[in-house]
């Protein structure tokens, strides 16, 4: 409140709205994208469409309010000194992308984990999640606005250990179960979301730059959108190629927004307009093939049972993002950019780091993501596996956990004349 007040004596109310209107109208597309996109796109499971939205909302809400307190935690430690949380639409947004990161995780356990397990699962995640990005972001400076490492990688990640460590020995319940199929409905909602997250993936991945650095979005937002049309493109041509002529729905669901998850730390950095078309193109290819081929033999062979391929939308793409990231960085010669972009570059280059030395701090970043979030989703599988976190009877199902009227008694109701 003392901050308001401080910016109310300050500036005039034009000036206080030309402040607060564009960081507002980020967080409500950063909404839209978590909670309409995510929410919608994990209801193609037929008898689990409800608990999907639900729970999309419900501890995705939860992970927003205590993703503050971590995140300014984190940030008082790296900083060395505690104070009060200065309230901000910053921290909203942030809360947003840990939003994102726990709903990326969901997708791994989905339609097996109980609200208990999902709630604290969602309470460990933002613990590790905050250590991860303030280590990354404000000790070692690599920026990653759009979330390939911090965001993308680190859920998927987090979500594989916690999902391997809870249904490793449960094979005979998960692989065969009749109740983990979509239809022609449930996958047609589906695409409500995966449309969603297409659209508002440009939002997403420029929520974090700076308000007066429009050079920076400006390049961001061109190189996501042709990144996500080249991996839609990808999608759809092989899975035409795969199945003979036909299109597999739940591949063009996800496969077709991987795109977004490539360019995710790169965006910012791309010169070349054809550079992010042909890394979307390939990174469909790529996340297309992962649903085919990898997740079959991931379920044979290291018993890895997640439910939504979130290792081939979010994983692999996140890690190999970065990796991308890490070639820009290294590639950034004074000579190549414009006279207006070398403030650019040098924001990029933190504290008069060279090319080669910035791009070693992007891979060393994305390696620690990795260990933090394979030991956090490790950790919390542990401890759910305890008898006090108890377990889901039927799994994929709404009926355990939902108030539901019955649909043979709603049939039978007779409508007055």
């Amino acid at each position: 409140m003392n901050s308001i007040q401080t910016e109310a004596k300050n500036f005039n109310v034009d000036k206080i709205k030309e402040k607060l209107d564009p960081k507002y109208g980020i967080f409500q597309d950063l909404n839209v994208f978590v909670f309409i996109g995510f929410g919608y796109l994990y209801t193609y499971l037929k008898y689990h469409s409800l608990s999907s939205v639900a729970i999309s909302f419900a501890v995705g809400i939860f992970t927003l309010q205590f993703s503050i307190l971590t995140n300014a935690f984190f940030h008082c430690c790296f900083d060395k000194k505690f104070s009060k949380i200065p309230l901000s639409l910053d921290y909203m947004v942030d809360g947003d992308f840990a939003a994102a990161t726990f709903l990326i995780s969901y997708g791994a356990v989905m339609g097996k984990a109980t609200f208990f397990q999902l709630f604290f699962m969602s309470f460990m995640e933002c613990i590790f999640y905050s250590l991860n990005y303030k280590l990354g972001f404000e000790k070692l400076q690599v920026d990653d606005f759009g979330g390939s490492c911090y965001v993308h990688s680190f859920g998927a990640l987090f979500g594989i250990g916690v999902s391997w460590l809870l249904y490793y020995d449960k094979k005979s319940k998960l692989e065969a179960n009749p109740c983990k199929r979509s239809t022609k409905m449930t996958n047609t909602f589906a695409f409500i979301g995966t449309i969603f997250l297409w659209i508002f993936w440009p939002s997403f991945n420029t929520a974090r730059i700076e308000n007066d650095n429009e050079d920076k979005r400006y390049r961001a937002i061109i190189n996501t959108i042709l990144s996500i049309t080249g991996s839609c493109i990808g999608t759809f041509i092989t899975c035409y190629i795969f199945h003979g002529g036909k299109v597999e729905p739940e591949d063009m669901l996800r496969a077709s927004i991987a795109g977004g998850v490539y360019v995710g730390g790169s965006s910012v950095m791309m010169n070349m307009p054809f550079a992010s078309l042909i890394v979307g193109l390939f990174g469909g290819v790529i996340s297309t093939l992962g649903f085919e081929c990898l997740g079959p033999y991931c379920g044979k062979t290291c018993k890895l049972f997640e439910t939504s391929g979130v290792l081939y939308l979010h994983g692999i793409p996140g890690f190999l993002g970065a990796v991308i990231s890490a070639i820009c960085v290294a590639c950034m010669k004074s000579s190549k950019w414009k006279a207006g972009d070398i403030d650019n570059r040098e924001k990029i280059l933190h504290k008069n780091r060279s090319a080669a030395k910035q791009a070693g701090y992007e891979i060393l970043v994305e390696l620690i993501t990795i260990a933090l979030s394979l030991a956090g989703g490790i950790i919390t599988g542990l401890i759910l596996r305890l008898p006090a976190c108890g377990d889901n009877k039927n799994y994929y199902m709404d009926d355990e956990y939902w108030k539901e009227e019955n649909e043979d008694e709603e049939s039978k109701v007779m409508v007055p004349t």
